[in-house]
């Protein structure tokens, strides 16, 4: 956290007093982030694109990369002063029906309002959600480190899962080509229930936008759920909030397809959370431990569970 001191001019201008302050100080931190292009995406979205989408995330007074040593610095409003804004995780945070609307709508916000823009192509940093993981993939064992993942959640996840375990990252690339052949937005890309915030009663946004990428916007919806609810309410919920997600896309500017075609997508992107996940459940001693064990752990029989309910695998073959 960050405390500024101003003479009158700036108390008078009301710039901020508290920033948070986000830099990648350590090897580690800049070992994937740097590389795979993260920490230009996340300052382009905050320099770029943020003035331009109405949502509840927070905003950047200052973003800067060095793109040779990927040594960073984000100055942001600090929103647990200026918004009362709450932190959680899938141990900690427990998500009800009305913040997992909110959920849902911000994410359509952020879709329509990136519809197939002109703009998105034209910027050199902003990478497609394939692209995103294949630069990932040549940059880390990201593959090896999955399926040891999955040898360490066998005793979380789904029978029906661990058999085919072998099919889950061939499945995940496959899921990443059909993502984006549909019309494309701006995704966010890592919307596990970490990356939210609470405000208010029952409002929620989105902050930490490193994985940020175009695609189909199925991708970040599915990932959202199955991060943020639990198995019961997401089987409970999903097909509600899917009808609701498309009915705020529409009114933000998108072009949602029938609801049958909505559920495919959405049955089909189950893949890229999980395998984000299973990778950091896997990771090995020379890469940066990104959560607890306990907050993979959750996160990971979540989706597993969720790709049996949904038959992700099976979905891939329309």
């Amino acid at each position: 956290m960050l405390f500024v001191d101003y003479n009158d001019e700036g108390r008078a201008a009301g710039l901020p007093e508290r920033m948070f302050c986000k830099r990648s100080p350590s090897f580690t931190s800049r070992l994937i982030t740097g590389l795979s292009g993260a920490l230009l995406s996340e300052a382009g979205f905050y320099t770029t694109l943020r003035p331009q989408v109405e949502m509840e995330s927070p905003r950047a007074y200052y973003a800067a990369v060095d793109p040779i040593s990927a040594r960073s610095i984000f100055l942001m409003e600090d929103i647990a002063y200026t918004r009362g804004a709450r932190f959680g995780n899938p141990t900690t945070m427990y998500i009800d029906r009305r913040q997992a609307e909110s959920m849902v709508t911000t994410l359509a916000a952020l879709h329509g309002t990136f519809w197939e823009s002109p703009q998105l192509p034209a910027l050199p940093w902003l990478q497609t959600s394939l692209q995103f993981q294949q630069r990932v993939n040549a940059t880390i064992d990201f593959e090896k480190r999955s399926m040891v993942g999955i040898e360490r959640s066998e005793h979380i996840a789904p029978r029906d899962f661990l058999r085919r375990r072998t099919e889950v990252y061939p499945a995940a690339m496959r899921s990443l080509e059909l993502n984006v052949r549909g019309p494309r937005t701006l995704l966010h890309s890592d919307v596990h229930l970490g990356n939210w915030f609470a405000v208010g009663e029952f409002g929620m946004g989105l902050y930490d936008w490193q994985c940020l990428s175009t695609g189909e916007w199925a991708l970040d919806v599915v990932y959202a759920v199955m991060s943020a609810l639990t198995v019961e309410d997401r089987r409970a919920w999903e097909r509600d909030l899917l009808a609701l997600y498309l009915e705020e896309l529409a009114r933000a500017g998108g072009q949602p397809p029938n609801f049958d075609q909505a559920w495919l997508r959405y049955r089909q992107q189950v893949f890229h959370g999980l395998i984000f996940w299973l990778y950091t459940i896997g990771s090995g001693r020379m890469q940066p431990r990104m959560q607890t064990q306990q907050v993979s752990e959750v996160n990971v029989a979540r989706m597993t569970q969720a790709a049996v309910d949904l038959e992700s695998l099976d979905s891939l073959s329309y």
